[in-house]
């Protein structure tokens, strides 16, 4: 009985499912919460989970670097290496192609995709027939897609492009970011992460020692370390930890009615080096 108190105190994963073999680094659900889609090493490809049997319906794209889902639900859009791919969910038939290689990220604006692809110099935003070049000082190791918005790295800051306009809205400091509904975004970096609300600033109770990710879900602030997921609500932090097979890093985050999910890379205490990691999918019920 004891023990048993011990582990729901910790908050352990109530289910987890095998997506990628070494490391599970995007995770999103459909709007239903049927479906999970994940992107992760080694195959590179986009993967559609059916939860209720946790099998899998469509492996999507090749060579992917990054995915986004439509709001409805209905269309996902695949980007990596050779190009950019839309593909309809149900049937997993591809419906359209762009020659946009070396895609990083992208996201959607109502019917319009935005993505952005790496270019001399810096990465090139394209959205509809608007594209815009964003310098940057060196090559981006990642940048988060907000509609006709852009975050990229800048230093120890993270600057944030319009892309319609083709101009600097603003910096914040920090080394990561996500943003949020009614213009709320947060930024991690040196210890700390900092919610802005309209250009107010917010710094959390908490430190942070490695660069954690980020994630929203409504106005509920997502935080993931080695050391687990916090998640903030309304000024309270709850504390979901991996499962205790090993030591989990949280790539990939979001909450779904109630429950919280999140993909990374598990690494397993006792297997031998060659297959120490692994990339699960966990779910959590939310406290």
């Amino acid at each position: 009985m004891t023990l048993l108190l011990a582990l729901l105190a910790q908050a352990l994963p109530d289910r987890s499912l095998p997506a990628h073999p070494r490391r599970c680094e995007r995770v999103q659900l459909s709007p239903d919460g049927k479906l999970a889609f994940t992107l992760g090493d080694p195959e590179r490809v986009v993967k559609v989970w059916r939860l209720e049997t946790g099998r899998v319906l469509h492996s999507l794209g090749a060579r992917a670097n990054a995915f986004a889902l439509h709001p409805d639900g209905g269309l996902l859009a695949v980007g990596g290496e050779d190009g950019v791919a839309v593909f309809n969910v149900v049937s997993g038939e591809p419906v359209r192609r762009l020659d946009l290689p070396r895609c990083l990220a992208l996201g959607w604006s109502g019917p319009d995709l935005t993505a952005l692809t790496v270019a001399p110099g810096g990465l090139t935003a394209t959205s509809g027939a608007r594209s815009i070049t964003i310098p940057l000082p060196r090559k981006a190791s990642w940048a988060v897609v907000d509609g006709l918005r852009v975050a990229v790295p800048q230093n120890d800051a993270v600057r944030v492009w319009d892309v319609a306009e083709d101009k600097v809205l603003f910096e914040r400091p920090g080394k990561t970011v996500a943003f949020g509904p009614g213009g709320r975004m947060a930024t991690a970096g040196d210890g700390a992460v900092r919610l802005w609300v309209g250009g107010e600033e917010r710094v959390l109770e908490a430190v942070y020692e490695s660069v954690p990710v980020l994630a929203f879900s409504g106005e509920t602030l997502l935080v993931g370390t080695d050391a687990g997921i916090d998640v903030w609500s309304g000024g309270r932090r709850t504390t979901y930890k991996g499962p205790g097979t090993g030591l989990f890093y949280p790539d990939s985050m979001g909450i779904a009615g109630s429950t919280l999910y999140a993909g990374g890379t598990l690494i397993l205490k006792d297997a031998p080096a060659s297959g120490r990691a692994t990339g699960p999918l966990l779910f959590w019920k939310l406290r």
